[in-house]
């Protein structure tokens, strides 16, 4: 397996993966903000890769003031082979070579075998908040 930055060109792959792994969320996942995500920051959505095939991605949103993990996704036919594991890790040491000093995740509320992983590996759940959007345009 091996990790690397998003190409433009793989965009239907990657909403594909999200959309098998029920990640995907229409608001966000459109080509043209995807796509100006990666050319603002190439580092900010990294793939998994097995034998030319996309098996796993993370968006990462760094700023000085806060540092997101999102759309963690693993193909299902390879889960629990290590690439969320390896993702995560990539994505942290990301952060943390940009100055990040913290990190949060979004994580379906009922995906309870992620939250008990993430609460393993030191994450915390945020007593009392709901995550909200509003589309601007």
């Amino acid at each position: 397996m091996k990790l690397r930055p998003y190409k433009p060109t793989e965009f239907d792959e990657v909403m594909q993966l999200l959309k098998d792994t029920n990640l995907y969320f229409e608001p966000c996942d459109q080509r043209d903000s995807v796509n100006a995500k990666s050319a603002n920051d190439p580092e900010s959505i990294v793939v998994a890769v097995i034998d030319d095939k996309i098996v796993g991605c993370a968006f990462i949103v760094h700023d000085p003031w806060a540092n997101i993990i999102y759309h963690t996704a693993v193909d299902p036919k390879f889960q629990n082979d290590g690439i969320g594991n390896a993702l995560l890790e990539y994505s942290e040491k990301l952060i943390i070579e940009r100055g990040g000093i913290q990190v949060a995740m979004y994580v379906m509320s009922e995906n309870v075998d992620v939250v008990n992983g993430l609460a393993r590996k030191g994450y915390k759940s945020i007593p009392n908040v709901t995550c909200m959007y509003k589309e601007l345009i």
